[in-house]
């Protein structure tokens, strides 16, 4: 039997801010923190689905304080769903562009997105200057 060969990024057209295509290496060790994060991701949801005790409905009167409380928690606890949802949803799509070999090209430009990002990041979509443009920042000379 051969082996399959290594996943490879297509070359990114070159620019200011080009990067460097990923290597094999450091693409199966940023599908591998992609996996993981997507099994904490999914876990979390599952565990948070759970997690949230059913309101006890054989009282007639509940106490007007717990039921505030209770859904001020519920509404954290969505809150943190979907926050964790849309998580899972990004490192869901960086795992199927790895698997289509698109794996660390920006989304907004074609170009190759930064090692170092894509470590910090690994879900990233975009660029650096992208995700600023998106965004809306601008990077600003520090003040002399």
């Amino acid at each position: 039997m051969t082996a399959s060969p290594t996943p490879r990024i297509a070359a990114a057209p070159s620019s200011a801010h080009s990067a460097a295509p990923l290597s094999g290496t450091a693409l199966a060790e940023l599908t591998a923190a992609l996996a993981v994060r997507e099994l904490q991701l999914r876990t979390r949801l599952v565990r948070n689905g759970h997690a949230v005790p059913e309101a006890d409905i054989t009282h007639d009167v509940a106490d007007l304080k717990d039921r505030a409380a209770e859904g001020a928690q519920q509404a954290v606890d969505d809150a943190e769903a979907d926050v964790l949802r849309g998580q899972h949803a990004r490192v869901g799509a960086a795992l199927r562009r790895a698997h289509e070999h698109r794996y660390g090209l920006c989304l907004g430009c074609g170009e190759a997105i930064s090692l170092e990002r894509l470590r910090a990041l690994p879900e990233a979509e975009l660029c650096l200057p992208c995700q600023r443009t998106q965004e809306g920042v601008r990077r600003t000379p520090p003040a002399r």
